[in-house]
């Protein structure tokens, strides 16, 4: 059985790709998490030696600096021990006031496709 997703507050320091972003997140009492790299859920973006991958991430770097909300997702595919996939990132559903869910963003306006 798979639980419920964690859900965090926190803030975009880099935008990698379109598909990958870095992270400070609060995990409350004071404890920050920094320079956490997350794996956006559910899309493949253009890679960026491409001109679509590279105009997603000149889209996507005004968002450096926003507080967002993610929720982890328990991704079976990476270390079971640390929910990292093999490029070290946690797969997540983010959340960006005046955006909604960057996931499905990306997908409405054609700018990822689903992963499968």
């Amino acid at each position: 059985m798979v639980g419920e997703p964690y859900t965090y507050n926190a803030v975009i320091t880099r935008v990698v790709d379109g598909d990958t972003l870095v992270v400070d997140i609060d995990a409350g009492f004071d404890i920050w998490l920094r320079g956490q790299t997350l794996r956006l859920n559910r899309v493949n973006a253009p890679e960026m030696k491409t001109p679509e991958g590279r105009a997603l991430f000149n889209q996507l770097r005004v968002l450096t600096g926003q507080k967002i909300i993610i929720k982890t997702i328990k991704n079976h595919r990476v270390k079971k021990e640390t929910q990292k996939d093999s490029f070290g990132r946690y797969l997540s559903e983010v959340e960006i006031n005046g955006m909604g869910n960057l996931s499905d963003y990306l997908l409405t306006n054609n700018l990822a496709v689903p992963y499968s």
